[in-house]
């Protein structure tokens, strides 16, 4: 079986079990609720563990591309809306604020299963963050740097380097379209404001955060090593949203 047709089979599966949870959850029965709870949480898991294994979107069609993304984001599915329900660490995740992989997913259930091992965990975790191959490879090669930077632990350079990421996306998707602005350089507030025409709001006002937490590192307003892990993957989720909303 090939890649795309693994992923397109652990998509249906998903994609079957979560129609079954709706339906179930329908029913009242707490029983039975549980159940398919957990075998939706599981289908999920066997998709995002996929995409750990690959760094980019290659070769899908637009539409299941859009699945796998909202898979991978926590985003529309009947399960994503089962807040609150103390049935799986899953659910637990998806009630904080920003509803988004903000936490381990399964990481405690990763740890286990490669030998306790947090390097492997957290680059299973941040594996699971892909880009669509609309982006072009000079970017998308930085990154691997982005999550091997996660994975061992170096957090601050998680934040720095995608800042870096950030404005070089900027700058090669100007240049692509021949309107890079004269006289700005990669790292201008100005050119980050070039791209705001392209990109939602909420991912252009990301982007500036991101740019803000490195500034703060870089000019010793923050400590060197403060960088909480849940700080970094947020940072390196919300740059890889937006330049996959820059070049999608």
């Amino acid at each position: 079986m090939s890649g795309l047709e693994e992923i397109h089979l652990l998509v249906e599966r998903f994609e079957r079990a979560d129609g079954a949870l709706a339906r179930t959850l329908r029913s009242g029965d707490p029983v039975a609720i549980r159940k398919a709870i957990g075998e939706t949480v599981a289908a999920k898991r066997r998709v995002k563990r996929w995409l750990a294994q690959h760094e980019q979107l290659r070769g899908l069609d637009r539409h299941l591309a859009k699945r796998v993304r909202h898979i991978r984001d926590n985003q529309g599915y009947t399960i994503d809306r089962c807040r609150g329900l103390d049935t799986s660490d899953e659910l637990e995740w998806e009630a904080y604020p920003d509803g988004f992989l903000t936490e381990l997913w399964a990481a405690y259930e990763l740890a286990e299963e490669l030998g306790g091992n947090p390097i492997l965990a957290r680059a299973a975790k941040i594996g699971s963050l892909v880009l669509s191959d609309a982006v072009p490879d000079a970017i998308a090669r930085h990154v691997a740097t982005v999550k091997r930077a996660y994975a061992v632990g170096l957090y601050d350079a998680v934040v720095v380097f995608c800042r870096s990421l950030t404005e070089a996306a900027v700058y090669v998707f100007l240049e692509v379209r021949h309107n890079l602005p004269g006289g700005l350089k990669p790292g201008s507030f100005d050119l980050l404001e070039r791209v705001a025409p392209y990109v939602l709001p909420e991912k252009l006002g990301n982007a500036h955060r991101v740019r803000m937490a490195a500034n703060d590192l870089i000019h010793g307003k923050r400590k060197a090593g403060s960088t909480a892990e849940a700080v970094s993957f947020r940072v390196a989720r919300d740059t890889f949203q937006f330049i996959e909303q820059l070049f999608g």
